[in-house]
């Protein structure tokens, strides 16, 4: 077996070993992202919604409120000309359109249609059904708030990570039915109390399935 190095400069071994670390974490997060990303995949095959993952989230991100092509590219770390293509494809499949900003003609904000807001309606993000929410059910509520509390203060100290985790938090809003998106409350605290209102019920749906296969 040939050593493949991968710590490219001299390091103390104690930087070394914390290195190592920053590693092993990098390619976890990429199996995390990657199990996330099939389960998501498998989703819109069973209801035929021919869309990627990536274009899901920006029509739940476009759900919370209109953006313009740079600043979806900000939120999601990739470059515009990344993005164009993606806003062109849910263009075509008549899930976003692009508007008119009447106080600057040079912004495009982009916003959801008729079609996208029901697609969002009916494709909830997350479902019990899903592997990485039955892994962190298992590790149980206290460590996936310890989890979640880790991986926040990693973002937040990334450029405009703040923003990035404020972002996310709306994205995780699901439109009611016959609700507008200038309905939607603004508050963070708000926000988080009804992410954590939706978190508790569906902990209460898996316990009641999990009572029933245990009498059943």
């Amino acid at each position: 077996m040939i050593g493949i190095p991968i710590v490219g400069t001299r390091m103390e071994p104690q930087k070394k070993e914390f290195f190592m670390m920053s590693v092993e974490i990098r390619i976890l997060a990429s199996i995390l992202a990657r199990i996330a990303g099939r389960s998501i995949e498998e989703r819109f095959s069973e209801h035929n919604v021919d869309i990627s993952g990536m274009q899901y989230g920006i029509l739940r991100t476009l759900a919370h409120q209109s953006f313009t092509l740079s600043e979806l590219s900000r939120r999601f770390v990739v470059d515009p000309s990344t993005m164009v293509p993606i806003i062109d494809t849910l263009e075509r499949k008549g899930l976003v359109t692009r508007g008119k900003d009447p106080a600057d003609r040079r912004r495009i904000p982009l916003s959801l249609t008729e079609s996208g807001t029901a697609l969002i309606q009916n494709m909830p993000f997350v479902h019990e059904d899903d592997m990485l929410f039955k892994i962190l059910d298992g590790m149980g509520e206290e460590k996936c708030r310890q989890l979640l509390s880790l991986l926040r203060d990693v973002v937040r100290d990334m450029p405009e990570g703040e923003a990035m985790v404020q972002s996310i938090s709306s994205r995780l809003y699901v439109l009611k039915d016959g609700e507008s998106p200038a309905e939607r409350p603004n508050c963070p605290a708000m926000r988080r109390e009804m992410f954590e209102n939706e978190h508790r019920h569906m902990i209460r749906r898996t316990n009641r399935r999990r009572d029933r296969r245990s009498h059943s």
